[in-house]
C-alpha cells in the first residue's frame, strides 16, 4: 500500500499521495533484491521478474522522504507470486552409450550334401539334400551351370527339382543352391541326353559260391563267376531280417589295355569268431566280423592251368587254416602261428570242397566222385582216400550233425554218408528239390543246411525237417515282372531253369525287393511267377503276384509276408501270365508255354465277378500284357520272327477277338512298359534297344541309346573271376518300371546290374 508523507514543521497543504511510483525515488527496490521476492525459477530458469512485489511501504524509516528510496533493506517484502515458468533450457549433452542389445539372426548360407541322381536329362527329378533350405518353393534359387532348375518340392533339409535344359551329349555342370541372397556350396551334376542308361550303385549277389554262418549272420562269397563280376563280386552278409548287403567289394586289378581282373572272394570258413577266405587268384585273407578289417595270410598262387587255383579252406579247433591247391594237388596246413606245411597224397588229385568236424578233414572230389577222410592232420595225417564212394562228381560239402552231406555237379542232387564209417552215398532230401549244384554248403545257428548255388544264382535254406528248400539270398536273376515304389523295385524273378539247365526239371522263383541303398531282400519263394503289381498303400506295399507252375494268383503283404489267394486252379487257370490293372479290374493273360492252346486274356471285377475268356485270339505262350488308355497290349518274348511276338491289342472296354497292331517280324516280343505319361515302351532283348511305341499307329521307335553299362558284362570262365570288360546287351532285360518322373529302371541279367534310362 502506499502511504502519504507530511512535515512537522509546514503546515503545508498535503502533496498528493503520489504511490512512491514504485520506488522509483527508492530505486525499484532493487528489484526485490532480484527476486528474491519470487524464487528463482527451477536451475535458473530466468523466472519473469516477479511482479515487482510490493514495494515494502517505501521504507519506514524513511524520514525526509527524500530519495525515501533509501529505505534500503527495509523489512523485505512479502515474496511475491512465483513466478511463471521459465523457459525450457538448451538441450543437454548427449548421454553415455547404453549397452548392447542380444545379437539378432544371422542367415547362414545353405549347405549341399548330396544329388541323387547325379545324372539325368531334363525331365529327371533331383533330389538335392543338405541343410539350410526354405521350405517356400520361390526362397530356393537353384543354379545348374547357369540355368535355373525348377524347384518341386521343398523342406529345410531336401529339395526335389527338374534341370529342365536339355543337352545333346554329356555335360558336367555345377549345381548350387542359393537362399536370401546365399549360396551354398556346389556338386558335379552330369546332364545326359533323354534315353541314357547308367548302371544304379546296387550290388547283387550273383553266382554265390560259398556259404558260412557266424553268430546270426550268413556270409556269401559271392560274384566272381557271375555276370557283371567287375560290379558284383565281393563278401555279402545276410542278416537275420533277410536284408542282404555287400560287406567288401573285390579287387580291381587293372591289366592296362586288357581291362581289368576281379579277384574276389570263392570259399569261405570260419573258426565261430572270424572269417577266413580264398580269392579268386587264391589268396587267404582273415575278415574280422567285428570291425571289417582284412588281413592276407597266404600270397596268391600263380602257375598251373586249374582255375581257381585253391577251391576249398576249413578252420580246425586247434586254430589251423586247411586249403585245397588244386595246382598242386595238396592241401596246405598254415598253423596258429602263421607257418605254412603241406600234406600230400595221391587221393587228393581232383580234389575241390573241404570240411572239417573240428579235428579231422573230409575232401570232396570233383575226378573220382568219392569224399576222402584226412584224420589227425597236425599229426599223422592219415589218408582215406575212398571214405565215402558217391558215383558222382562232388564239390560242396559240410559237415551237418553226424553226417557227411555232399553236393554233386553233375545232377545238383544232395547225398549223405556217415561221419564215423562213411560208406556209400545215398540221397539226402528231396532229391528234386534243390535244382541246382551247390558249390558250398554249411550248416546256420539253427542247424539248417545253407546251399550256395552259383549256377541258380541263389542261396537256399533247409531247415530241419522242413519238405523243400527256401531262397533266402536271390542275385541277379531273370525277371519278367517288375514295380517301383518310391526307393524300392520289386522283382519276379524266375531261375535260369526256366531257359534250360535246371538239373532238377522244375523252374524256381522267387519274389523280391531291391533298396536303393544297395541292399535286397527276398519276400518268398515262388515256382514260376511271370507277373506282378505293386500298390502302395501308404503304410505298407501290396503286391499282386502271377505263378504260372502253381496255377495261382495271389496277393503278398511286402512287410509281414502275408499271402492271400486271389484266383487258383479252382477258377480255371492254367499258366497266369502278364497282369495289369484299371480302377475297377484286375487283367490277366492265361497263357500255355511250349505249344498249346491260344493264350486267353481274363478279367476280375472289383466287385468279384470274373470272366476268364473276357478276350481271347492271343497267341500261344504270350505273356506280357500292359494297359494303354484304353487298349490292353500283349505280346510273347523271343530273338526270332514268330507269330507269338505280334504286338495284339483289345480294348479294355469291351474285350472280344484281339488283332494283331505290329507283326512280329518287326516287334520282336519283349516286356510292355507304360510311363507315368502314357507314353508305350517295349525292350527288344538280345540287343538291349529300348523302343517306343505308337499303340495308335502302330509304329516303333527308338528311345535312346542300347542298355549298355561299363564296368560291365565280362565274367569269368568256371569258377573264374569276371574280366573288367565295357559292357554288354541287355540280353535278358524281361521287364522294367517306371519312376514318377518317368525313369525307367530295368533288371538287367545279362550284365548283373539295375539300369537307370534317364526321361
Amino acid at each position: 500500500m502506499h502511504r502519504c508523507l507530511f512535515t512537522a514543521a509546514l503546515a503545508l497543504a498535503p502533496l498528493s499521495c503520489v504511490p512512491g511510483i514504485n520506488g522509483a525515488d527508492g530505486r525499484d527496490g532493487t528489484d526485490g533484491a532480484d527476486g528474491s521476492d519470487g524464487r528463482v525459477g527451477q536451475k535458473g530458469k530466468d523466472g519473469v521478474n516477479g511482479t515487482d512485489g510490493t514495494a515494502g511501504s517505501n521504507g519506514v524509516d524513511g524520514t525526509n522522504g527524500v530519495d525515501g528510496a533509501d529505505a534500503v533493506d527495509g523489512v523485505d517484502g512479502t515474496n511475491g507470486i512465483d513466478g511463471l515458468a521459465g523457459r525450457d533450457g538448451e538441450p543437454g549433452a548427449d548421454g553415455d552409450i547404453g549397452p548392447a542389445g542380444p545379437p539378432g539372426p544371422l542367415q547362414i548360407p545353405p549347405h549341399l550334401d548330396a544329388l541323387d541322381p547325379p545324372v539325368g536329362s531334363a525331365n529327371s527329378e533331383v533330389r538335392i539334400t543338405g541343410s539350410g533350405f526354405s521350405t517356400t518353393l520361390g526362397d530356393n534359387l537353384v543354379h545348374l551351370g547357369g540355368h535355373a532348375a525348377t524347384v518341386l518340392r521343398a523342406s529345410t533339409t531336401q529339395l526335389v527339382v527338374r534341370p529342365e535344359v536339355a543337352t545333346l551329349d554329356a555335360t558336367a555342370l555345377a549345381l548350387s543352391v542359393e537362399v536370401a541372397r546365399q549360396s551354398s556350396n556346389p556338386l558335379l551334376f552330369t546332364l545326359v541326353p533323354e534315353g541314357t542308361p547308367r548302371a544304379l550303385d546296387i550290388t547283387l549277389p550273383s553266382a554265390p559260391s560259398s556259404v558260412v554262418a557266424v553268430g546270426p549272420s550268413v556270409f556269401v562269397a559271392a560274384g566272381a563267376a557271375g555276370p557283371g563280376a567287375a560290379r558284383t563280386a565281393g563278401l555279402y552278409r545276410l542278416d537275420a531280417d533277410g536284408t542282404v548287403r555287400r560287406v567288401l567289394a573285390a579287387d580291381r586289378i587293372d591289366l592296362g589295355g586288357a581291362g581289368a581282373f576281379v579277384d574276389g572272394p570263392v570259399a569261405l570258413a570260419s573258426d565261430g569268431t572270424d572269417l577266413f577266405f580264398l580269392t579268386t587268384l587264391g589268396s587267404a585273407r582273415r575278415f574280422e566280423v567285428a570291425t571289417g578289417a582284412v588281413t592276407e595270410l597266404l600270397a596268391p598262387s600263380f602257375g598251373g592251368s586249374t582255375f581257381p587255383p585253391r577251391s576249398g579252406i576249413a578252420a580246425t579247433e586247434d586254430g589251423s587254416l586247411y586249403i585245397v591247391d588244386r595246382n598242386l594237388e595238396s592241401v596246405l596246413r598254415l598253423d596258429a602261428t602263421g607257418s605254412l606245411s603241406e600234406l600230400s597224397d595221391a587221393g587228393f588229385a581232383g580234389a575241390f570242397g573241404i570240411a572239417t568236424d573240428g579235428v579231422d578233414l573230409y575232401l570232396s572230389n570233383e575226378l573220382s566222385g568219392s569224399v576222402t577222410k584226412v584224420a589227425d592232420p597236425a599229426g599223422a595225417a592219415t589218408v582215406t582216400a575212398d571214405f565215402a564212394p558217391c558215383a558222382h562228381p562232388l564239390r560242396g560239402i559240410a559237415v551237418v550233425d553226424a553226417a557227411l552231406v555232399v553236393s554233386s555237379s553233375e545232377d545238383g542232387v544232395l547225398r549223405s554218408t556217415s561221419l564215423a564209417s562213411g560208406g556209400a552215398c545215398a540221397p539226402f532230401g528231396d532229391p528234386t528239390g534243390y535244382h541246382y549244384s551247390a558249390e558250398g554248403l554249411a550248416v546256420d545257428g539253427s542247424g539248417a543246411l545253407l546251399l550256395a548255388q552259383p549256377s541258380g544264382g541263389v542261396v537256399r535254406r533247409l531247415a530241419s525237417g522242413a519238405p523243400t528248400a527256401e531262397i533266402v539270398v536271390a542275385g541277379d536273376l531273370p525277371a519278367f515282372g517288375a514295380a517301383r515304389v518310391a526307393d524300392s523295385l520289386f522283382l519276379a524273378a524266375v531261375g535260369p531253369g526256366l531257359f534250360g539247365g535246371a538239373p532238377g526239371g522244375q523252374p524256381d522263383g522267387a519274389v523280391l525287393v531291391i533298396d536303393d541303398d544297395g541292399t535286397s531282400r527276398v519276400l518268398m519263394t515262388t515256382s514260376l511267377p511271370l507277373g506282378l503289381l505293386a500298390e502302395d498303400r501308404g503304410d505298407r506295399v501290396v503286391l499282386t503276384v502271377s505263378d504260372c507252375l502253381a496255377r495261382r494268383i495271389f496277393t503278398l503283404d511286402a512287410d509281414d509276408g502275408a499271402v492271400d489267394d486271389v484266383l487258383d486252379a479252382a477258377d480255371g487257370l492254367s499258366c497266369p501270365a502278364g497282369l495289369a490293372r484299371d480302377d475297377a479290374n484286375l487283367y490277366f493273360l492265361d497263357t500255355t508255354l511250349g505249344g498249346g492252346p491260344p493264350a486267353r486274356l481274363g478279367k476280375l471285377a472289383s466287385d468279384g465277378v470274373l470272366t476268364p475268356a473276357f478276350a481271347t485270339g492271343f497267341a500261344p505262350g504270350t505273356v506280357f500284357l500292359a494297359l494303354a488308355g484304353d487298349r490292353l497290349l500283349a505280346t510273347s518274348i523271343g530273338p526270332s520272327s514268330t507269330t507269338g511276338l505280334d504286338l495284339q491289342t483289345v480294348g479294355a472296354g469291351a474285350g472280344g477277338v484281339a488283332s494283331r497292331l505290329i507283326a512280329g517280324a518287326a516287334f520282336g516280343g519283349g516286356p510292355l512298359l507304360v510311363s507315368p505319361a502314357g507314353r508305350v515302351f517295349t525292350i527288344r532283348s538280345g540287343i538291349g534297344a529300348v523302343l517306343e511305341i505308337d499303340p495308335v499307329a502302330g509304329a516303333l521307335a527308338p528311345f535312346g541309346s542300347t542298355l549298355v553299362t561299363a564296368p560291365g558284362g565280362g565274367s569269368g570262365g568256371g569258377g573264374g573271376g569276371g574280366g573288367g570288360g565295357g559292357g554288354g546287351p541287355a540280353a535278358f532285360a524281361l521287364s522294367g518300371a517306371f519312376e514318377s518322373d518317368g525313369t525307367l529302371v530295368v533288371p538287367d541279367f545279362a550284365q548283373g546290374a539295375i539300369i537307370a534310362v534317364t526321361p
